[in-house]
């Protein structure tokens, strides 16, 4: 028996979104039918990680949030 954890409706925002296990959580909470808050440093990959996120069948959407600290 498998079990799917629909994610319809709810929203979640995932920091390290632009690689690595963050996108891969992204686009697999995006898969689950979520809309992504995607947050990254980097305006080009933050953009990219986005277009993956609404690339996934089924994914509730996505909204980039720049969050580059590196001058506080």
């Amino acid at each position: 028996m498998t079990t799917t954890l629909a994610m319809s409706g709810q929203t979640v925002l995932v920091t390290g979104a632009t690689g690595g296990i963050g996108l891969a959580t992204a686009v697999a909470l995006a898969g689950l039918g979520a809309r992504i808050g995607v947050v990254g440093r980097d305006e080009q990959r933050t953009a990219a990680a986005v277009n993956a996120v609404l690339a996934v069948p089924g994914s509730g959407g996505a909204d980039p949030f720049l969050a580059d600290f590196s001058d506080q």
